[in-house]
């Protein structure tokens, strides 16, 4: 019979601020590679592991997928992103159990097995409101050592917090998400387009606006298909989102092969330098293609408002569409501002 988990052991007087900020951090967040980092980065100081890594399992559930790591490896080989349902992991998932077992490094990552040596893993279900098992965490640990003091009692309510808050962020991301780019939606625009000049109105400042269209779109379509077509949306969209800040920009597709950048806290100039970086990472990209490698180039147009020339979110709007308009029609493939 395979060795049973033993569960971690519980003592009061645990910080609670520190795990009422935790929470706090979790909860707030609707980006799901941002609740990922915060809930990992609160499960290795709770539970004093060197590396944690959060699982989630597929549509199959008969996989797990790797969503993100705390002390690991900064990069991973494809074939560490995803590992079979099995062993001891199913035990965690089906049992809904917390558990100390083996530890297997695979990639450099913490993985539950049956047998371990001096060294063990804590893994951990993450089980949704619904109590669906949606995957499970993952921490290294050494054997002869205990958990920190009143471990169960934070950990148990971790779990249930990054389980809540990673449904939270999928239902969120479902509803704002474009599902073949993965980028924001028109809507989602609008309304952050909105909050930016309410924020101006109120305390002043800056925002700029990025419209961004690929060139002769449709001729890729009608030339290799809409497949093919898709595969160079998805992949500018990437590209542009490589190209702001993360956490700060906006990236939605406007419509069809348009996309928009909206860029808070920066001028004129600096949205055009954003541009031109967008631009020339396009042009220079090899497009997947069905038979050799495509290259796709795209026209933007900049505009901005700020407390002095303040201007309604819609007229900036326009400003930067009539931008790319004189991009289209000077030659395409290049940037034009609204001065």
């Amino acid at each position: 019979m395979p060795p049973q988990p033993q569960q971690p052991g519980y003592e009061p007087g645990f910080d609670v601020v520190a795990l009422s900020y935790a929470t706090r951090l979790i909860l707030s967040e609707l980006d799901r590679e941002l609740v990922v980092e915060r809930a990992l980065e609160a499960l290795a100081e709770f539970t004093g592991s060197p590396c944690a890594a959060l699982y989630l399992l597929d549509d199959s559930e008969e996989r797990l997928v790797l969503e993100g790591c705390h002390g690991g490896p900064s990069e991973l080989e494809p074939e560490s992103h995803t590992w079979p349902l099995e062993g001891a992991a199913r035990r965690v998932v089906d049992s809904k159990q917390v558990g100390r077992y083996g530890l297997e490094l695979r990639q450099g990552l913490p993985w539950p097995v049956e047998d371990g040596g001096e060294q063990g893993c804590l893994a951990a279900p993450l089980v949704a409101a619904d109590n669906r098992v949606i995957g499970l965490v993952a921490c290294q640990m050494k054997e002869d050592r205990p958990l920190p003091p009143a471990s169960a009692l934070p950990l148990g309510i971790l779990l249930t917090v990054t389980a809540v808050a990673l449904e939270t962020a999928r239902l969120f991301q479902m509803a704002v998400r474009d599902s073949l780019t993965g980028l924001y939606v028109r809507r989602y625009f609008d309304h952050r387009l909105s909050e930016e000049e309410a924020r101006l109105r109120r305390y002043g400042g800056v925002v700029s606006l990025v419209m961004a269209d690929v060139d002769h779109f449709k001729r890729i379509n009608d030339t290799h298909g809409h497949q093919q077509g898709d595969v160079v949306l998805r992949e500018v969209a990437r590209l542009m989102r490589q190209a702001v800040r993360k956490e700060v920009d906006v990236v939605c597709r406007y419509g069809g092969e348009e996309f928009v950048v909206l860029l808070p806290h920066t001028p004129i100039t600096g949205a055009q330098v954003v541009a031109e970086r967008i631009r020339r990472r396009v042009e220079e990209h090899y497009f997947p293609g069905e038979k050799v490698p495509l290259q796709v180039t795209v026209s933007l147009g900049v505009a901005a408002m700020d407390d002095t020339t303040l201007i309604n979110g819609q007229d900036l709007v326009y400003r930067a569409d009539q931008a790319l308009y004189r991009a289209k029609e000077a030659g395409r493939n290049r940037v034009e501002v609204d001065w």
